[in-house]
């Protein structure tokens, strides 16, 4: 128990301090390694940093060239950017609590709640903008936000909302639109539009990528634009979609045009 303390005013007690602030916390959890176990097989990369507490047992961290470990009662900050893996490194289970840090100006991705739905709602001013973004997926203009909420009726839908500067900023839907795992398909993507111009739609889409590549193992990622969206077309290919065809849909009694694009990740 080195390097643990009894505050003042503490009976039975004894504390450790693990770490200092570091950025906002987008969201935690625990995990069982096994003998042998962890991941990823090939050390990967994104754009939040991972705190990882050991709470029983050891960890072996790969962080580019570098091997730290990490007993228990102990934690390390892994810079997400730098490649990086975890493994159990001892001879029983190791227990280790995982925190999802960003630092306080960026940007990322958390699991929408029905809380966030009448935000979201509210971003389409117009009956045009609410089609463009949503097609025929709901009745009239405007929405109610339980209907966005009954929109992710199955585990096989996956909604997120976007934050920066502790505020919901956008909102994306990934899905399976197939039984095949390989391929992700987004909808329902949108910004706020009173914080659009920063930039925030890219780097949405840039972590929906990561995202779908890094935690569901997907190849290919697909979506469904109108013509007409002409922003959000050249939104798409600045991040790397690219059109393979086009189709058409009778929205409101009027023939719109829609691309269909692809990325291949």
């Amino acid at each position: 128990m080195n390097d643990f303390i009894t505050p003042p005013n503490h009976i039975n007690f004894r504390a450790k301090r693990l770490f200092g602030e570091m950025g906002r916390i987008a969201d935690g959890a625990i995990a069982y390694f096994d003998l042998d176990g962890g991941g990823p097989t090939e050390p990967h990369t994104h754009s939040h940093n991972h705190l990882f507490i050991v709470t029983e047992g050891e960890a072996k961290i790969l962080l580019g060239d570098r091997e730290i470990t990490v007993k228990k009662d102990e934690a390390f900050l892994v810079e997400g950017k730098i490649p990086h893996s975890v493994w159990n490194s001892s001879d029983s289970i190791t227990k280790m609590i995982g925190i999802t840090v960003v630092p306080s100006a960026e940007m990322c991705l958390r699991p929408f709640m029905p809380s966030d739905a009448a935000k979201i709602m509210s971003w389409n001013k117009d009956k045009r903008a609410f089609r463009l973004w949503s097609a025929d997926r709901f009745g009239d203009f405007p929405a109610e936000p339980s209907e966005l909420t009954a929109q992710f009726d199955d585990d096989r839908k996956i909604p997120l909302v976007a934050m920066a500067d502790n505020e919901v900023v956008g909102f994306i839907m990934m899905r399976y639109p197939t039984d095949d795992n390989s391929l992700i398909r987004l909808g329902f993507v949108i910004i706020d539009d009173s914080k659009r111009g920063k930039g925030y739609g890219s780097k949405m889409l840039r972590l929906a990528i990561d995202h779908a590549r890094n935690a569901l193992g997907a190849k290919r990622i697909s979506l469904g634009v109108f013509c007409d969206n002409k922003s959000a077309v050249e939104c798409y290919k600045a991040v790397g979609f690219s059109i393979i065809g086009e189709d058409s849909y009778t929205i409101d009694g009027e023939e719109w045009k829609e691309f269909e694009m692809i990325l291949e990740i």
